[in-house]
């Protein structure tokens, strides 16, 4: 069963990287690997020194993952 997010304001949520840490289970350097390898969501840039995913890119990611 995926991660479901009815809210469509908390599925659009900017999610910064310890909370990604977290939700995927993987440490930063895995994270940054995978997206290198095209296998992670990209980040997108909210300020000069500011990244942020999408939430609905790590659910989409995540439900990806379970119809491997």
């Amino acid at each position: 069963m995926g991660l479901v997010i009815v809210d469509p304001i908390e599925a659009n949520r900017l999610v910064r990287l310890p909370e990604v840490i977290r939700l995927s289970g993987m440490s930063r350097a895995t994270i940054y690997r995978h997206m290198e390898e095209g296998t992670f969501p990209k980040p997108k840039r909210v300020g000069v020194k500011m990244i942020a995913w999408k939430m609905s890119d790590l659910i989409n990611w995540i439900d990806g993952l379970e119809s491997e």
